[in-house]
């Protein structure tokens, strides 16, 4: 129930309740890896990188094929600005996760890791890959976009010059990347009460 619990808080932006939720699940299952990626989760959104790293690093010395937890250390260590410790635990988590859309992710986020290192032509390859896996993003979108735009004015004469787009600020890069957890639902019927 602390683990459903933690996972209700979380949904309703009750973090120190949703922390306190998964601290209490922990105290009874201490090897659960899973709850302490969702404790990482909550630290990372209440911008405590520290502990959300401890528990990310916890996660994965608890279960070494759990790809999330991987990618979320190296996702802390980029808001930490620690970039070259990232891109060796963001190419495990490729190696690790199984769906396409959540290998997109880790490639996204190891895009931005190589453009804030000023490594570009690394970037747009992760970028790519990050498309190429997830043909639904937004991202793959625009770029098929721009793709047919170009195409269409080439075939014209006097075609126009398209610009490139603007990198967003890195300030933005927080806002722009989705922290996972581990999804457990609560029954409809089953009450929901406040953690001791």
């Amino acid at each position: 129930p602390w683990l459903r619990l933690g996972v209700l808080y979380t949904r309703q932006e009750r973090y120190r309740d949703a922390a306190r939720a998964y601290q209490r699940a922990l105290s009874l299952d201490p090897r659960n890896a899973a709850a302490w990626n969702d404790l990482g989760n909550v630290r990372l959104k209440t911008e405590a990188l520290e502990e959300a790293a401890e528990a990310f690093s916890k996660a994965i010395g608890l279960d070494r094929g759990f790809g999330w937890a991987y990618s979320n250390l190296a996702y802390t260590y980029t808001l930490q600005g620690k970039y070259r410790q990232t891109v060796s635990l963001l190419l495990r988590s490729i190696e690790l996760l199984e769906a396409d859309k959540d290998k997109a992710v880790s490639w996204n986020r190891l895009a931005n890791v190589y453009r804030l290192m000023n490594d570009y032509e690394n970037a747009i390859a992760a970028y790519q890959m990050a498309d190429k896996l997830d043909l639904g993003s937004a991202a793959a979108r625009e770029m098929a976009a721009l793709e047919a735009t170009t195409e269409k004015e080439n075939d014209e004469p006097g075609a126009a010059v398209i610009e490139e787009p603007q990198e967003e600020p890195v300030d933005e890069l927080a806002k722009t990347q989705p922290i996972h957890t581990v999804k457990v639902e609560a029954p409809p019927s089953e009450p929901v009460a406040e953690p001791a």
